[in-house]
């Protein structure tokens, strides 16, 4: 028994790890600071732990929210709702969804807050 881990493709943002899990799908990002992550909605909830660091979620829902993660906290992004993950410092995250890892690109929605980031 035991965890098929997988390096994930390069990334300007940082490096990141997966492995898959009865069906669910998991990742460890190590995120530098001024990055950011997503930019896209799921078809499933997904979770976000914060390990370390500082970093804020902008979702687009009715209206823009934001939120800022705690330390040793889940943060809960709802299925189909736009959302982007903005650093302020180094930071390392666990995420999973309800499903298979699954994501719709978006555009012209956080292109300025993506500004002057890597991603």
């Amino acid at each position: 028994m035991g965890l098929d881990i997988i390096e994930l493709p390069f990334s300007e943002a940082g490096k990141g790890y997966e492995f898959d899990d009865k069906g669910k799908n998991y990742t460890i990002l190590e995120t530098k600071a001024n990055a950011y992550r997503g930019s896209h909605t799921h078809p499933y909830d997904q979770y976000t732990f914060l390990l370390r660091g500082k970093a804020r979620y902008i979702l687009m829902e009715d209206e823009v929210k934001e939120f800022w993660l705690k330390k040793g906290e889940i943060f809960v992004s709802k299925a189909g709702i736009p959302h982007i993950l903005l650093p302020e410092k180094e930071t390392i995250t666990l995420e999973w969804w309800d499903g298979p890892f699954e994501e719709t690109k978006l555009e012209g929605i956080f292109e300025d807050v993506m500004e002057d980031r890597v991603g």
